[in-house]
């Protein structure tokens, strides 16, 4: 029989399971495909005991987590702390606030190499939209002067932020997923749900084993080829995976240059060190979409040191001539199909 596999994107649907009628007989599953959070995102909950409710009111979970956290959405603590920048401090959620000390923290332990104040280089690139613009070296250094996670000022006792500069602006777009479907599957859990899968635009969050008792198996898309064309699978206890990589939003520019959507804050151009993709394996998944950024940025060598120092994180690279490196405590998980 094949094993189960789900086909990471950054921004695609779950790719249905390489598996018999027969065996996906065995496990009844609740399948939804909804669009947020600017992407596809699907659950499939495998349990018999379980109704449409319960999966439908955790996409309304999803909703309502993202109206909290869009910059997009007028009323959100986002948009909210944004439109006040340089004013004043902003009453938020308290999962906004502990979600940005958590993006502090890592942007500090990264070097800045991960930073969610990159709004104005984000819309000054806009390659979300499919534009295809090299911004001059002016304009990158004006925009320039409105990042840095260091503007962020957080009041815990009263809950509130306040962003120090006018013109900073918060974009959650290299964490949001990974915290929302962190959020999700505790939720779902909450609801007494033992096994099910959740890929949020390519965040892939686990709950439990597959109908065999086994680990999910998870198949990682290889970069810039046909979507479900993958090079490794990794069948891992660890629950979360994200990959990011420079090769789902991107232009070539007239200069035969890659410009892609993951900038790196300390230039203001996307990031060039020889990477093609990092996935980040672990348990939390709002750490894996935070580092799957931050360690891209950072490039192989010091990505892979940082990631040493940290236990129970795997990554795997994918360098630009396709070599691939991997940290020792995930090898035995991961198996190369090339």
């Amino acid at each position: 029989m094949k094993k189960l596999f789900v086909i990471i994107f950054l921004t695609a649907i779950l790719i249905s399971f390489n598996s018999c009628a027969s065996e996906i007989s065995k496990t009844p599953v609740i399948t939804k495909t909804a669009f947020a959070m600017d992407t596809v995102c699907t659950i499939k909950i495998y349990d018999k005991n379980t109704d449409e409710k319960i999966i439908n009111d955790s996409f309304t979970y999803v909703h309502d987590l993202e109206n909290l956290l869009s910059r997009y959405v007028s009323t959100s603590d986002i948009a909210k702390i944004n439109e006040n920048a340089g004013k004043t401090y902003v009453k938020v959620d308290k999962r906004t606030l502990e979600l940005l000390k958590e993006c502090v923290y890592y942007s500090a332990q990264t070097d800045g190499a991960f930073d969610i104040t990159l709004g104005s280089l984000i819309d000054l690139w806009d390659i979300e939209s499919g534009r295809e613009y090299i911004p001059s070296k002016s304009e990158i250094e004006n925009a320039r002067k409105y990042i840095g996670y260091k503007n962020i000022l957080i009041d815990e006792q009263n809950c509130s932020v306040k962003l120090a500069k006018k013109g900073v602006i918060i974009d959650l777009g290299a964490v949001a997923k990974g915290y929302i479907s962190k959020m999700t599957k505790e939720y779902l859990i909450g609801k007494g749900i033992k096994s099910a899968i959740i890929d949020f635009g390519g965040n892939i969050v686990l709950i439990g084993k597959n109908y065999k008792g086994d680990n999910f198996a998870v198949g990682i898309q290889k970069p810039f080829n046909d979507r479900g064309e993958y090079f490794a699978a990794v069948q891992s206890d660890k629950c979360s995976m994200v990959s990011s990589g420079n090769y789902e939003r991107y232009f070539t520019g007239t200069d035969g240059v890659v410009y892609h959507h993951i900038i790196d804050p300390k230039t203001g151009y996307p990031a060039q060190n020889g990477l093609a993709q990092v996935t980040i394996i672990c348990d939390n998944a709002t750490v894996a979409d935070i580092l799957s950024t931050g360690i891209y940025v950072m490039g192989e060598s010091k990505g892979y040191d940082h990631i040493e120092k940290i236990e129970n994180i795997g990554v795997i690279f994918v360098m630009s001539d396709n070599n691939i490196i991997m940290t020792e405590n995930i090898k035995n998980s991961v198996n190369i199909i090339k």
